[in-house]
């Protein structure tokens, strides 16, 4: 998968890159696994800033003017296993656990170490006929320091709706539901063509 990423930052800032994504899946009966290998070669984007906007204020706190830069983003592995339980006629229902592999040293995540770090990720997805889903997930479980040095788990709840018609395929999510974690919130929206 060749992709191409455009990011925003409002009026401050845009970015434009690319990357390349390789995956492969099993089934075995109502069994599926998968692997895919994110951003395989790194991917690239290149930031264009606006310094304008900024100029007064980056000059009075003493901080330097942010230039046109380049961003790498580091490759990740993901394993997957699910399990798809047909409910009743044309319902269904797919568990599925995920464990995000990353390799650029220790992550703030439930286990981790200088080598690697892994990410467990959780999921479920109803579906109608394989034409609607309905989807809930739980992922980014960390601990996070308070100010008096206690600790305290954060977790990201994450919500999705997708449509199927034909060879066209709809989806969105909304991540970080109800503003558990201490990322913020994201509305991804994605467009799947199928060649059958």
């Amino acid at each position: 998968n060749f992709k191409v990423v455009h990011r925003s930052v409002g009026q401050f800032a845009n970015a434009w890159g690319f990357g390349l994504d390789a995956g492969a899946q099993l089934q075995r009966n109502h069994w599926k696994f998968g692997l895919m290998l994110r951003d395989v070669t790194g991917t690239f984007n290149a930031w264009f800033h606006n310094t304008e906007l900024v100029m007064d204020v980056y000059a009075q706190t003493g901080n330097d003017i942010p230039q046109n830069s380049l961003e790498v983003t580091v490759p990740r592995a993901i394993f997957g296993v699910g399990y798809d339980w047909q409910i009743i006629e044309k319902v269904a229902l797919l568990a599925a656990v995920d464990l995000v592999a990353t390799f650029d040293g220790q992550r703030n995540v439930l286990l981790g170490s200088s080598l690697l770090s892994v990410d467990p990720n959780v999921g479920m997805e109803l579906d109608y006929d394989k034409t609607v889903f309905l989807r809930f997930g739980v992922n980014n479980v960390q601990d996070v320091k308070n100010f008096d040095g206690s600790y305290y788990k954060s977790y990201q709840p994450n919500f999705g709706i997708g449509v199927k018609l034909n060879n066209v395929q709809i989806d969105y999510a909304l991540t970080d539901i109800g503003d558990q974690a201490d990322a913020l919130y994201s509305h991804v929206f994605s467009l799947k063509l199928g060649f059958d």
